[in-house]
């Protein structure tokens, strides 16, 4: 993804900051419960014309029922993957989550000191995963970009544009030091 200077509404930006890449939990993280989802609707759908052309109430009632609880799921899924957000900027990376009431959590790429990629053998043939970023401050300091499409790309990002950021020593605070790439 080429770098703009713009970003989402909720993002903002310093002068001198571009946006590097942008996402969202992926869809593929989703499959397995968008095909039952899928599956439900399409059940009730038939359901409903077995019903209509038998006169039967009752499995028209379970049709509708199946019809509910697979379009709930596949908003529910939707709803989810639009709830979440995450922005790489050249200095920032930001995570968004909610979607009446909302959270952004930002962390300074300077601050990154190891990205971790997780992935199951699922994720691996589907192409998405887990990053863990860990920062300079104690466990709750980082946090999580779920589901993410092409974790190793994104991780790279990372790597890069973090690895170009100095970092200034904790003891003595005149002294720039220049990052080192973090391994994944």
């Amino acid at each position: 993804m080429s770098e703009t200077t713009s970003g989402p509404s909720w993002v903002t930006l310093a002068s001198n900051e571009r946006v590097v890449w942008n996402g969202s939990p992926s869809l593929r993280a989703a499959a397995g419960s968008l095909v039952i989802s899928l599956l439900l609707v399409g059940f009730g759908v038939g359901g409903i014309m077995i019903a209509f052309s038998r006169g039967e109430a009752l499995i028209n009632a379970l049709s509708v029922v199946l019809i509910g609880i697979g379009t709930v799921g596949i908003v529910g899924l939707l709803l989810h993957r639009r709830s979440v957000q995450y922005v790489l900027t050249s200095e920032k990376v930001y995570k968004k989550s909610g979607l009446l009431s909302c959270t952004v959590r930002t962390i300074w790429l300077s601050r990154i000191q190891h990205t971790t990629i997780t992935q199951t053998v699922r994720e691996r043939i589907l192409s998405y995963g887990t990053i863990d970023i860990e920062t300079a401050g104690g466990n709750a300091s980082g946090f999580r970009l779920a589901n993410v499409s092409d974790p190793e790309y994104t991780s790279a990002l990372l790597t890069e544009h973090g690895a170009t950021k100095p970092r200034t020593n904790e003891r003595t605070s005149n002294r720039t030091v220049t990052a080192q790439p973090h391994a994944y």
